[in-house]
């Protein structure tokens, strides 16, 4: 029986951006940062919500040895995520003061206001507000 959503993976080309990235474009806040030899294991997520949590995930060779390449061509390929926004139009805003691309200006539907972001890696993002 599935309990629980714990973590979600994004592949990402270089942590270091990624984490400045996700932090100070849309607001996440790093939750763990464990660096050992040929590997790190890092997670953001959003403030006040224990999980889930995202990985940001750098292909090496030490770590994924034949998927590497595999591994490499998942960057920018991850399904939309949908996230919830208690003010579409304003967060919109904000995120285009901080420079993150739109991909679709919010849109009003009977279920209520959403809009399409892209990451760095040109991975998408549905920013919804309910009714």
């Amino acid at each position: 029986m599935i309990t629980e959503l714990r973590y979600i993976t994004i592949v990402v080309k270089d942590i270091e951006t990624s984490l400045a990235w996700y932090s100070e474009k849309m607001g996440f806040e790093k939750r763990m940062d464990i660096k050992k030899p040929g590997s790190r294991w890092v997670t953001i997520g959003v403030h006040g919500q224990k999980s889930p949590e995202i990985i940001l995930q750098f292909p090496s060779m030490d770590e994924h040895g034949e998927q590497f390449e595999k591994k490499n061509r998942q960057v920018g390929n991850t399904p939309t995520w949908v996230l919830g926004v208690d003010d579409c139009l304003k967060t919109i805003e904000e995120f285009r003061e901080r420079g993150v691309e739109i991909v679709e200006e919010p849109v009003e539907s009977p279920w209520g206001v959403s809009a399409l972001v892209k990451d760095l890696y040109g991975n998408h993002f549905s920013l919804t507000q309910s009714f």
